[in-house]
């Protein structure tokens, strides 16, 4: 691995970009198929407990799947 490339300490500021709402946030990416197996629900769960005592995080949901829809609601 190039630790000049990937380094955690450097700010990307490709999120600042895409997604505004997430400059001066930690994010939390999760990426995988929208399906039972991988309780995309239960990560949401605890997204909101965590933002009730943080404000400084910010969770972006990469995939595709037959809950898709169903997550999207519950957002």
């Amino acid at each position: 691995v190039d630790t000049n490339r990937f380094n955690p300490k450097i700010k990307n500021r490709i999120f600042d970009y895409i997604l505004p709402a997430s400059i001066g946030k930690k994010i939390l990416l999760c990426v995988g198929r929208l399906t039972d197996a991988k309780d995309h629900r239960m990560l949401l769960i605890a997204m909101d407990k965590l933002v009730k005592v943080r404000n400084d995080v910010h969770l972006i949901i990469v995939g595709e799947g037959e809950l898709r829809e169903v997550i999207e609601e519950q957002i």
